[in-house]
């Protein structure tokens, strides 16, 4: 007994697994009527269906006319011929309601194209579409061997762009439906279809008509004809699927990250759609136009291509290459080459970055650009147009979105205006900390739009290409502690006297650095451009690291941050991080040791337009009340490290998949299970005895 207890759980378990696979494994195949009716004709058109469509599929014959009982079937094939039984006012109420039965029922009735019945089986089908709300079409009057052009969904899935028949009638409409296939024209044909929706008193089903027999019938073994066959497959597909909608294209195939793109969607059975997604996600929104066209708009994405799909009670429509949609990055200006132009624009600058294929628009701040090249997917060549005094983004446009700003993209619109004669400084400047000096020739002053509180302002000074002056000033960028309107600032040689020079070591050159009509204390930071000649570093024997910018502080001179950044034929060039304005002196580097006061820190974070780019946390404003001799340390290079934090893992989750746990787990209670069942029935083998009593 309990061998056969065993025998008993097994077989239980077996048929659980039997279950659980019938449960999971999808149901494909149809269960499908063809009315063949008595003709010869019709019953061997009747077999060459068969043997296209069985299989998977239930396929039943019938050589009468259509049976009382519709019920179970999805799909059927009318192929009477010579009206052997006529299409009787009974079958046309049984179709409709076969159509009406479930979503995605499909019909397909075949005409005639000559003989006695050509005009009553033709004129019963068309009398059929009127009744199911299909419109008018007008009888057959003729039958053509006419080229005609197959039209989607009957194009594919196998190739066909064609279709030339041994002889089909012609009708010149194709009601609320569409046509198959096309003579030349496009305004007749011999063949029409009904999507889901579109016959008004059978929504849920779906229609094809073709008037002729020899597409089904004939061997296809005539010169005279071309694509029957394959025709004929394709419609067997649309037969097949016609209860899911179709996407034959989108328009455009492309948009950004972030959606927002209006997509038209074309293809079939539209009508009643529930759903359009792109890939996983469910559009934005959508806008059901026709039967065959939608408005969706995309949701954000990521970087990659999906399939557009729409969904309505027959099904949802397939995937293919007709409905892909390609999420792309919005483009981005890695670099700009000059940096800086005059106002009057004209300036050729070479944008490079990444995405600029199909760029729709480049722009130097909110001015579009005088003319434009895209060179390539990563390069664009832009004329600037005339723009105001100060710094704009150069933005690049596609459909994809327009480029993040930031300062690789920033251009400097900069203008020189000479300062008038020259006169002795009768005294300093408002905010001065430096004593008697006289300003040299060659002072300019620069005007920059004014700015919000933080946000940095450029002031541009062009020196060509002078070789004499040993010093020169290219760029001052500066942060307004407050909100300041339009600004001048000077940049002038200046003599002092001889108590605040700096003798102790080679000096490049002194230069006055104010804002005008201002209180210096406007400005809580800047940062100073400048080059060297090559001659002068040359003469001293001096390298780029020993090149130091000084600022005159109450009458004490103190080290700046600088940093060397690159240098050509002529000149090196280097930057400067300064707290304030005065007077400054570029020199060599003092080696002398000092003491050094407490230092001051402020914090700075400096964006430039210009190649000399530096980004800072802080920098150290160092005092030393020492009259000739002086000595600050300051790091030549200054970099913050910023170390990305590690990816956060959300708690509880372990890295595997939901169900791979529960298939884990019922794997693991099978084999409990199975080795409790085994060792309890290999005990009883052994000690009977035991067991006599259960038994």
């Amino acid at each position: 007994m309990y061998t056969e207890n065993l025998y008993r759980v097994l077989i239980h378990f077996l048929v659980l697994i039997v279950l659980v696979l019938t449960l999971v494994t999808p149901v494909s195949a149809a269960n499908i009527l063809i009315v063949a009716g008595t003709d010869g004709i019709a019953q061997t058109s009747a077999a060459n269906l068969n043997t296209d469509l069985s299989g998977s599929n239930t396929v039943t014959i019938v050589n009468t006319g259509v049976p009382a009982s519709l019920a179970g079937y999805t799909q059927i094939y009318d192929v009477r011929y010579n009206n052997k039984p006529a299409f009787s006012t009974a079958e046309v109420d049984q179709y409709k309601t076969f159509l009406n039965a479930a979503s995605g029922n499909t019909l397909f009735l075949m005409g005639e194209n000559s003989g006695a019945t050509f005009l009553t089986r033709n004129t019963a089908i068309n009398d059929f579409i009127a009744s199911a709300g299909g419109g008018t079409i007008s009888v057959p009057a003729i039958y053509s061997s006419a080229k005609e052009t197959a039209h989607a969904p009957f194009n594919g899935p196998n190739a066909c762009d064609y279709i030339t028949f041994a002889a089909v009638g012609i009708v010149t409409s194709s009601g609320t439906g569409s046509f198959a296939s096309t003579e030349a024209g496009g305004t007749s044909g011999g063949s029409i279809y009904f999507t889901q929706n579109t016959l008004a008193n059978a929504p849920t089903g779906a229609l094809v008509v073709v008037y002729d027999v020899n597409f089904i019938y004939d061997p296809q073994t005539r010169s005279s004809t071309k694509n029957e066959t394959v025709f004929r497959q394709n419609l067997e597909h649309f037969v097949a699927t016609a209860a899911a909608p179709t996407v034959s294209s989108i328009s455009p195939s492309s948009g950004p990250l972030a959606g927002g793109t209006s997509v038209a969607i074309t293809g079939t059975g539209f009508t009643g759609a529930t759903a359009v997604k792109f890939g996983l996600t469910d559009a934005s929104s959508y806008t059901v136009n026709s039967a065959t066209s939608i408005t969706a708009t995309s949701p954000a994405g990521s970087a990659g291509t999906v399939d557009i799909t729409v969904t309505t009670s027959g099904g949802t429509s397939a995937t293919g290459a007709s409905d892909r949609f390609t999420y792309t990055s919005a483009p981005s200006v890695s670099s700009i080459s000059p940096s800086s132009g005059p106002l009057a624009g004209g300036t050729s600058v070479a944008i490079t970055g990444a995405g600029f294929t199909g760029a729709t628009a480049a722009k130097f701040g909110l001015t579009d650009a005088t003319s434009y090249t895209v060179n390539s997917a990563t390069s664009i060549t832009a004329t600037s147009p005339a723009g105001s005094a100060g710094i704009v983004d150069i933005t690049v446009t596609t459909s994809s979105g327009t480029s993040a700003t930031g300062a690789s993209d920033r251009f400097t619109y900069a203008a020189d205006t000479p300062t008038p004669t020259p006169t002795p400084a009768s005294g300093s400047p408002a905010g001065d900390d430096s004593g008697g000096k006289t300003a040299g020739a060659g002072a300019s002053v620069v005007v920059s739009p004014g700015a919000p509180a933080g946000q940095s302002m450029a002031f541009h000074f062009n020196n060509g290409n002078d070789l004499k002056t040993s010093l020169q000033i290219i760029d001052v960028q500066v942060i307004p502690s407050r909100q300041v309107g339009e600004t001048s600032l000077l940049v002038a040689p200046v003599t002092l006297g001889t108590a605040h020079q700096i003798t102790t070591r080679p000096v490049a050159g002194y230069r006055e650095i104010e804002p005008l009509g201002i209180n210096p204390s406007a400005f809580s930071s800047g940062i100073i451009s400048f080059r060297v000649t090559a001659d002068w570093m040359a003469e001293h024997q001096v390298t780029p690291q020993q090149v130091v910018m000084l600022r005159d502080h109450d009458n004490v001179w103190s080290e700046l941050a600088t940093t060397f950044d690159h240098q050509d034929a002529n000149f090196y060039y280097f930057t400067a991080i300064t707290p304030g304005f005065s007077n400054f002196a570029v020199a060599v580097r003092n080696t002398a040791p000092v003491t050094t006061v407490p230092s001051v820190q402020t914090t700075v974070s400096v964006s430039t337009s210009v190649p000399n780019t530096v980004s800072v946390s802080s920098i150290t404003a160092v005092q030393t009340p020492v009259p000739t001799t002086i000595r600050t340390t300051v790091p030549t290079t200054l970099k913050t490290t910023v170390v990305p934090a590690a990816a956060s893992v959300p708690s509880g989750s372990s890295g595997f998949p939901v169900i791979s746990i529960f298939a884990g787990t019922v794997a693991i209670v099978l084999v409990v299970v199975a080795v409790f069942v085994v060792r309890r029935w290999w005990i009883r083998r052994q000690n009977p005895a035991l067991f006599r009593k259960y038994d």
